[in-house]
């Protein structure tokens, strides 16, 4: 019972997160959503909507058991904040200008920035495997990049920061976790709950509800149905991989990591990309996956000795 538990929990991260993301590009180039900002307030609200419903019906405790002082507030959960907004808002916005294939390509080179934070954050050096490892999937990307035919430098710029938010993100979550219980969740609201106001007022200034109002008068049932399931995806993804992680070994998680690649692989090819593959672009995206997968397999021989169980994981990568 408890292994078929696993690869349910296994299957529901996969799913979830394959899902989100090709939704969010069908969102953009299927049914020209007008705005990621606007996009990214409308998952903000959904996500403070089910915590408020999470709380009435005491699922979830809310923040009264945590006791965080005004220092440690503005040391820890601050900076998180930044790059919560700079790990999510471009993510959004780079969907309008690369093709999902480069997208979940370069999206992988954020553990670039994060190997380097960790050098200089946390003290730990990388062994020569995974420098190995991350320099094959770098070089792939690179070829990738010159054989694509939907090339837009603003798409890479904006991966580009997403790729530093989510790196960011993945080692002041490592700081704030040793310093407070608080789980992935909570941390979730807190974020949202700081950066909705943020994200509010750049709707307003720029005036984004009226042309969301405008989208809405003539989008069709499937587009409203598609945004409606971003939403409800980009809150229900987080759960999925606590899941995930809190049921599975690390060899597991590895796995659905390296599944979900694949599956984001044959969407870009079958569905979103075809217009845009060429040979070059084929073997660099390969070549990148080969170093994913390497990094994924070394990276768990080298952990797999230190840690006994399986810790939750406090990050998805849009």
């Amino acid at each position: 019972m408890a292994k078929l538990e696993n690869i349910w929990s296994g299957v529901y991260y996969v799913s979830l997160s394959t899902l989100l993301t090709v939704v969010n590009k069908s969102l953009f180039a299927q049914y020209d959503f007008p705005n990621p900002t606007l996009l990214f307030y409308l998952q903000s609200i959904t996500t403070l909507i089910i915590a408020l419903c999470l709380y009435l019906s005491k699922v979830w405790n809310g923040l009264e058991e945590y006791d965080l002082d005004k220092a440690a507030f503005i040391k820890y959960i601050v900076p998180l904040n930044g790059a919560f907004l700079m790990m999510v808002w471009p993510g959004l916005a780079s969907m309008q200008f690369t093709s999902l294939i480069m997208f979940n390509t370069l999206r992988k080179t954020s553990v670039v920035i994060v190997l380097i934070l960790e050098w200089i954050v946390l003290k730990r050096k990388a062994p020569p495997g995974i420098i190995f490892s991350v320099g094959l999937l770098v070089f792939g990307v690179i070829i990738a990049a010159t054989g694509d035919l939907a090339f837009d430098m603003k798409g890479y710029f904006l991966v580009a920061l997403t790729n530093i938010g989510t790196s960011s993100y993945l080692i002041l979550i490592k700081r704030t976790k040793e310093y407070s219980d608080i789980t992935s969740f909570t941390l979730l609201i807190i974020n949202t709950m700081i950066t909705t106001p943020v994200v509010m007022l750049f709707v307003l200034f720029n005036n984004q509800f009226s042309v969301l109002n405008e989208w809405l008068k003539s989008a069709s049932l499937n587009a409203v149905l598609v945004l409606s399931c971003s939403c409800i995806l980009a809150v229900g993804i987080n759960h999925a991989i606590y899941v995930n992680t809190s049921k599975n070994s690390p060899l597991t998680q590895a796995v659905c990591a390296q599944l979900k690649d694949v599956f984001l692989l044959v969407a870009s090819y079958f569905v979103f990309d075809q217009k845009h593959i060429t040979v070059k672009s084929t073997i660099g995206v390969f070549t990148s996956l080969t170093g994913s997968a390497m990094y994924a397999v070394i990276k768990l021989r080298t952990t797999s000795s230190k840690v006994a169980p399986s810790q939750p994981a406090k990050i998805h990568n849009p």
